[in-house]
């Protein structure tokens, strides 16, 4: 009859003595690519194998990282991170970006009227009255001049009616009273001269 001979232990098992009856399963977070081996191979950073008898090891899914070898699982960026796949760890969303939600894959910048000082934002602020921002992915929001007002989240600042003035970071134009007047856009409400009135409030001559 034929002769028994050993076989070679296949892909994803190792035999590590002498005399085996049999090969062993690598280890969940190892593999073996290659037939007849006496050990297993880690899962590098950014990778990982779930289950025993890999032949290879997955890759971190975009939202998720793995910073050891030998990982059965990655885990997942926090709300304000982002990452692509493989990763080995998580990234910070930059200061005017942010991400709302855990396993992002990537940060949105700000829109105008809001800003995000800080790196690592989960939401972006509005800027207050009296402040604007213009621009997608403002770090912060720049004061109203005076002659200027806006409300809550505002990208630009409107300009204050004739007969009306604002002091910087307004919320509103306050009316001149009479005796008073002022032009399109006017920082403060100037004084009749001798000799002209104004009956009226909101004027914006005497």
């Amino acid at each position: 009859g034929e002769k028994s001979t050993c076989k070679e232990c296949p892909i994803g098992k190792f035999g590590a003595s002498l005399g085996l009856s049999a090969c062993a399963p690598c280890p969940a977070g190892w593999y073996q690519d290659s037939l007849a081996q006496g050990l297993c191979k880690k899962c590098p950073i950014g990778k990982f194998s779930a289950e025993e008898g890999s032949d290879s090891c997955t890759e971190c899914e975009a939202g998720t990282s793995n910073p050891v070898s030998e990982a059965v699982a990655c885990s997942d960026c926090e709300a304000g991170e982002f990452s692509a796949t493989g990763a080995a760890t998580c990234v910070t969303c930059e200061s005017g970006k942010y991400s709302p939600s855990p396993k992002s894959v990537k940060c949105t910048e700000c829109n105008p009227g809001e800003h995000a000082v800080a790196s690592g934002s989960s939401t972006c602020t509005s800027c207050l009255a009296g402040k604007y921002s213009g621009s997608s992915g403002s770090t912060s929001c720049a004061i109203c001049k005076g002659g200027e007002f806006s409300a809550v989240g505002s990208s630009s600042c409107d300009t204050c009616a004739e007969g009306k003035a604002s002091s910087p970071q307004s919320e509103t134009c306050n009316s001149c009273t009479p005796g008073k007047y002022a032009l399109t856009g006017a920082s403060s409400c100037t004084d009749c001269r001798p000799g002209e009135f104004s009956a009226a409030s909101e004027s914006a001559s005497c």
